[in-house]
């Protein structure tokens, strides 16, 4: 089942009041941008797109890619709802820690829903990466299993709090020549039980088909080699913690 519409129109369309529950750090409603369920259910993977928002369909493709895995998979926009349309000139406009808050809001939701069975992980690009860290490092929090950080910005004042320990399973997917999340500030890798993957000559954002350019200063290529071996681990990642 594919749905293409914002949560409160599912809401509107389907009578399930269980979805006017899902808020944001400032207790208003969560947006879905799209949700992909499996036939029977099954556990949730959720998609955190980058500081470009859903600019592009990049991060759908990711959702739809997720979902011929077995999993239901949900995107979320998490900059419409707070009238962001983008923070790669200013991460600030939306944290890392308001966006954690959110997808264990949106976890809450997903738990509730009939075509979900099992556990929940979130894979994050860029700034979501960041957020996803941001969840790795919450001893106090259940509601997220896994996660996957793909490129993530490592910095603490970007990530909002400590990422010295996760407390749930992480993979990280970074390129050794990214010069916008420089792989350098991530630290101790081992500390990734799903394992902290360095891809040399990769920049930022190698897994998506943009074409060989620069943006706000930053090089961006896709690397056919990097992303193809990326997605057989997270895919594998997934199947170990999930299934």
């Amino acid at each position: 089942m594919n749905r293409y519409l914002p949560l409160a129109l599912i809401c509107l369309l389907t009578g399930c009041s269980s979805l006017t529950t899902v808020k944001d750090t400032s207790g208003e409603p969560l947006y879905i941008s799209h949700t992909y369920t499996q036939t029977e259910p099954k556990p949730t993977v959720i998609i955190a797109h980058g500081c470009d928002g859903l600019t592009t369909s990049s991060y759908n493709q990711w959702a739809r890619l997720v979902h011929s895995w077995g999993y239901n998979t949900i995107l979320n926009d998490s900059f419409s709802k707070r009238w962001v349309g983008d923070t790669c000139g200013n991460i600030g406009k939306v944290t890392a820690n308001e966006r954690a808050n959110d997808m264990i809001e949106i976890a809450k939701f997903v738990k509730q829903q009939p075509w979900h069975k099992g556990k929940i992980a979130v894979i994050g690009f860029s700034h979501g990466g960041s957020t996803v860290l941001n969840l790795a490092a919450i001893k106090e929090q259940t509601e997220i299993a896994a996660v996957v950080a793909y490129y993530p910005g490592c910095f603490r004042s970007v990530v909002g709090r400590d990422i010295s320990t996760f407390y749930i399973p992480a993979q990280m997917h970074i390129g050794l020549d990214d010069d916008w999340t420089a792989p350098g500030y991530c630290g101790d890798l081992t500390r990734f039980q799903g394992g902290g993957y360095l891809y040399f000559g990769a920049t930022h954002a190698f897994d998506m088909p943009y074409p060989d350019h620069y943006y706000q200063g930053h090089h961006i290529k896709y690397d056919s080699k990097a992303d193809k071996l990326a997605k057989e681990r997270t895919k594998a990642f997934l199947a170990k913690e999930l299934n």
